[in-house]
């Protein structure tokens, strides 16, 4: 059986549609299948492939095409199933899993004693997030809604945000790290709540306004002082998947399940998705046994 997990772009609001089709295509598609993130078992190997074997547990994130009975990938898109997960929850870890360890490890460069606020706290990235940051022996601040405030919590957040409530960009605090899930705010927002080398990384947007301001304006206030803004965008290598294994394996990490569905289910999975209310990841299973 193949199981597969959906992303979503923006956590806390639905993406206009004008942003998805600069992702998908303009004027029509232009890729078929959807789906990136997999885990599921080896059912052939190609006469060059050498890590993996006929029966092997395997998970990782193939870019397109994930949402398929079978499917065909290099073997340097995947790595061996963690060993503490089922297929379902392995197949929540890729993509979402690569971005959060990407933005707060690679990126942020996050140490212990720095402050970390992470916008979209509840979702799929952010979930992962929280729980790299606090390894790292950082200070957590994750912004969500008041219905996600227990499971933050109960991930390592130090403090909570409710973006009902209050607003994180008041000026009142600021952050060596501001990690955005959601894309919905100004450069000028990120700025008055960094610290004065603090970076902020905004990881996907809800129109393309956001997108194009974080660019432009986001490069130029990088050059103009000490701050970097900028959009950050995750690049999948085995050796990452590997380290989210090791992570996972070791208790340090793990995977958030909202909920998952067959495989005829599909669009009643997107079009929850769609709703922005996700908690952690949504997975579908194939199938094929």
């Amino acid at each position: 059986m193949l199981y597969h997990s959906i992303q979503q772009i923006g956590v806390c609001c639905v993406a206009n549609p004008s942003y998805v089709r600069f992702d998908t295509g303009l004027t029509k598609p232009k890729f078929g299948i959807l789906g990136s993130d997999i885990a599921g078992h080896v059912e052939a190997v190609g006469t060059n492939v050498t890590q993996f074997h006929v029966g092997d547990e395997v998970y990782g994130d193939i870019g397109r095409g994930g949402f398929a009975e079978y499917v065909v990938t290099t073997e340097d898109k995947l790595s061996f199933k963690p060993a503490n997960l089922s297929f379902v929850e392995a197949a929540a870890v890729p993509k979402a899993g690569n971005t959060a360890l990407q933005s707060v490890h690679d990126f942020g460069q996050v140490k212990a004693s720095n402050s970390v606020l992470i916008k979209g706290a509840s979702g799929g990235i952010g979930t992962f997030a929280i729980q790299i940051a606090k390894s790292a022996g950082a200070k957590v601040t994750a912004v969500n809604g008041k219905h996600d405030i227990e499971l933050v919590r109960s991930l390592g957040a130090d403090h909570i945000i409710d973006y009902t409530v209050s607003d994180f960009a008041d000026g009142q605090h600021q952050y060596d790290l501001i990690l955005d899930l959601v894309g919905n705010r100004t450069v000028n927002d990120y700025q008055r709540t960094l610290k004065p080398d603090g970076t902020a990384l905004i990881v996907g947007f809800t129109t393309m306004g956001h997108m194009i301001g974080a660019i432009v304006k986001g490069m130029w206030a990088s050059k103009k002082s000490t701050q970097i803004i900028k959009p950050m965008d995750a690049v999948i290598t085995q050796a990452h998947l590997n380290d989210l294994k090791a992570r996972v394996e070791s208790g340090e990490l793990k995977p958030i399940i909202d909920r998952s569905y067959e495989f005829d289910q599909i669009p009643e999975a997107m079009r929850y998705i769609e709703t922005g209310h996700a908690r952690g990841k949504v997975v579908v299973r194939s199938g094929v046994n």
